[in-house]
């Protein structure tokens, strides 16, 4: 549930970004409501409440019709994709010179 809710929390910010850039999931605080079934039609929604700087706020909700399931807030922040997947690219190096970052 909560990797449906960065999903769609990016994807709502994404076509206004410049290109190049891309946000990157940076904090979550969700909870979970009620129970849905396997298979069930769960509908995940995101709003944008607060710009600061580089940083967004986004309200998240999933629901299962009427039924409430799972609730929170998430935060993300601009990068410039090139910068980003180098400093992992870096770390990734780093880690395999000494078995962590």
């Amino acid at each position: 549930m909560i990797a449906f809710m960065e999903r769609v929390a990016m994807e709502c910010v994404q076509v206004f970004l410049p290109e190049g850039f891309t946000t990157v999931g940076t904090a979550v605080e969700v909870r979970h409501l009620n129970p849905a079934p396997k298979g069930a039609e769960v509908e995940v929604a995101a709003k944008l409440v607060e710009v600061e700087g580089r940083r967004l706020k986004f309200e998240v909700e999933a629901r299962w019709g009427s039924v409430p399931v799972g609730k929170g807030v998430h935060e993300r922040f601009i990068v410039e994709r090139a910068k980003f997947l180098e400093k992992v690219r870096e770390l990734a190096r780093k880690a395999g010179e000494s078995g962590a970052p």
